[in-house]
């Protein structure tokens, strides 16, 4: 094998091998991102044995890393099979349903800092599949298998299994519809699990799959269906009568706190899903804001955020390489923005991560990826009439006090202003002078002063002049959170 390889190439397979399976997580990002660049760039010029004897030696190193002990070996294994994703295999159902198999092997003993990255991994080998039966055929198992590890005992299962259906909801969204029903069952059951990552990774799951369902909410004929497909009913059903069932805490063995903090994050997702133009004037206000995070650096695909610049790895764009011996496809450049078309798996893992960043809120990884929002008729209905709207406000502002716990309050910091833009005039009739006097106190309290003050900011944006009367008590805070010209710079 290595007799039909370039020495150089040895050497530099052999290097890899060690750096993606290395602690630091530079210098594994440095590595992947080596690893792209060679496959774009280098094996397009190398013959088709060349290609395939690359690729097994590949393999074999896949295998041994996988079944070692070592979680970063894991990493690295992962790492190589989604950059491997981008050669075009001369049998790509073989490839695939390899890669898959790999990936099975890291889910017996999954430890939990790599479930959202094998999710990821998963998605994508399953998005690379070649359409119809197989692509589909993975989708469908590893759902029905989520279904069931969704209530194991062993955290990185539950993790895993909802970091997996936004995953697939993003990649394979066809896919992902005919099996919806299901998808949000598991969606629910991490809703209700007592550890805060597989909550919000749900919430994040049910971002992705509303995408979903409100492409979708329109008949045959063309015209929007009246009746609330069940799933509908059961996620306002949650919102509006759940907050505070005693019964389903017990049953869920959830402290009340965790139970109201998982109707909540359903509650943001249903309103960010019933009004896509007030959530695209917060994303473009969260851009020209401090707190929105800089162009992202690295995703969840590497381990966590470690200032490698995408383009740094190699992700930014790709060439697909043909172990057929055919050419390379080349990359489309978009003249006017100067984006590339990203072609590949390991290019549109840089995409799909985007979303998925370590470190960010739901909303931040959204605007980091720049996705465009999208309405659900259905949400924006119920959220229309009246009642509703009165039902939830009051709901959520029963746990607007200084006793809530920083869950709980951390999510109402992104309610408040969504349902303030919603109905601007009801939430200032009903709403405004509770809400202003729970965030103000919260701000002289030290608690999340700057993502307070920004909520503060986002309600005033929508009010308007109903905002005029509490502006003394706003300034004041406002000009002690700007730098001091006379103090020496840091």
């Amino acid at each position: 094998m290595s007799a039909e390889l370039n020495p150089a190439w040895i050497r530099e397979t052999k290097q890899l091998f060690v750096d993606l399976t290395s602690k630091n997580d530079e210098t594994r990002a440095e590595a992947y991102k080596r690893l792209c660049q060679f496959i774009q760039f280098d094996l397009p010029e190398a013959s088709a044995e060349a290609v395939n004897a690359y690729v097994e030696r590949w393999n074999g190193k896949i295998v041994e890393l996988i079944n070692s002990g070592d979680v970063n070996d894991k990493r690295g294994a992962v790492l190589a099979i989604v950059a491997l994703l981008d050669i075009e295999h001369r049998d790509l159902a073989a490839a695939i349903s390899r890669y898959d198999s790999n990936l099975r092997v890291l889910f017996r003993s999954l430890d939990v800092s790599l479930a959202e990255t094998l999710a990821i991994a998963f998605s994508l080998v399953a998005s690379r599949a070649p359409p119809g039966f197989l692509s589909q055929d993975l989708v469908s198992k590893h759902i029905d298998r989520c279904a069931e590890n969704v209530y194991h005992q062993e955290v990185g299962r539950r993790l895993f299994s909802v970091h997996l259906m936004r995953e697939f909801a993003k990649k394979c969204p066809t896919v992902v519809y005919q099996s919806i029903e299901t998808v949000f069952g598991i969606l629910f059951s991490g809703l209700r699990d007592s550890k805060q990552a597989v909550r919000e990774a749900a919430a994040s799951g049910f971002r992705a799959c509303l995408r979903i369902t409100a492409d979708r909410e329109v008949t045959r004929k063309g015209a929007r269906s009246r009746e609330l497909p069940s799933y509908y009913q059961k996620m306002f059903s949650t919102i509006i009568e759940a907050h505070e069932d005693s019964e389903a805490t017990k049953k869920n063995r959830l402290s009340k706190e965790d139970f109201v903090h998982g109707s909540l994050l359903l509650l943001n997702e249903l309103l960010v899903a019933s009004n896509a133009d007030a959530e695209r004037v917060r994303q473009a206000v969260l851009r020209a804001s401090a707190q929105t995070p800089q162009p992202m650096t690295t995703t969840s695909l590497l381990g966590r955020s470690v200032g490698v610049p995408l383009d740094r790895l190699g992700i930014g764009s790709a060439a697909v390489v043909s172990v057929g011996g055919g050419s390379a496809s080349a990359i489309s450049a978009a003249a006017s923005s100067g984006v590339a078309s990203v072609v590949g798996a390991a290019s549109s893992a840089a995409v799909g991560l985007l979303g998925s960043a370590v470190g960010l809120s739901i909303d931040d990884r959204d605007d980091a990826s720049g996705t465009v929002p999208v309405e659900s008729v259905c949400c924006r209905n119920m959220f229309a009439e009246v009642k509703n709207y009165q039902t939830i406000g009051n709901k959520v502002f029963r746990h607007c006090s200084a006793r809530c716990g920083p869950q709980v309050y951390q999510i109402l910091l992104h309610i408040l202003p969504r349902l303030a833009a919603f109905n601007p005039e009801k939430f200032s009739e009903f709403y405004l002078n509770q809400t202003m006097q729970f965030l103000l106190d919260a701000v002289r309290r030290d608690k999340q002063k700057s993502l307070t003050l920004q909520a503060i900011g986002l309600v005033a944006l929508v009010v308007k002049d109903e905002f005029v009367p509490y502006l003394n008590s706003v300034m004041p805070v406002v000009r002690q959170m700007l730098p001091n010209r006379d103090a020496p710079p840091k």
